[in-house]
């Protein structure tokens, strides 16, 4: 009976820890979070795209790549740490050559961004989402 009483407990603990990590983490931590749509054309030759309502990779031969540049800027009042990621089905195919900095107040960084187009992968449009999160800094 104690047994099971420590172990209840323990879990309440446990779950109520959880939960208040997760609440600082929202409303302390995470100041923004920006999320651009990417495309890539896998493609029997090269070819460029530049509408700007989705993040262009243009057309790439497999294998093959291509690079882009972003500007991130940090447009609010105080420091902030950015965390660039992507998700989706090019997921492993992207990446960033500085995923995580510092920036100062009203400064702004470029990000270079490759993909770089396994061998094998058959001819058509592929998706995937670029992720920029904006945290305060810890220290």
């Amino acid at each position: 009976m104690k047994t099971t009483v420590l172990i209840l407990l323990l879990i309440c603990f446990l779950l109520v820890g959880a939960t208040a990590s997760a609440l600082f983490y929202t409303s302390y931590m995470l100041y923004e979070v920006k999320e651009l749509p990417m495309a890539v054309k896998v493609s029997d030759h090269v070819g460029f795209n530049i509408t700007t309502d989705v993040l262009q990779f243009g057309g790439v031969t497999s294998p093959g790549g291509s690079d882009r540049t972003i500007t991130v800027t940090n447009s609010f009042d105080q420091k902030l740490k950015v965390h660039i990621s992507s998700y989706g089905y090019i997921n492993g195919w992207v990446t960033a050559k500085n995923s995580s900095f510092v920036l100062e107040p009203g400064s702004q960084q470029k990000v270079m961004l490759s993909i770089d187009i396994p061998p094998g992968v058959e001819l058509g449009d592929y998706t995937g989402t670029l992720r920029i999160t904006f945290t305060r800094p810890i220290i």
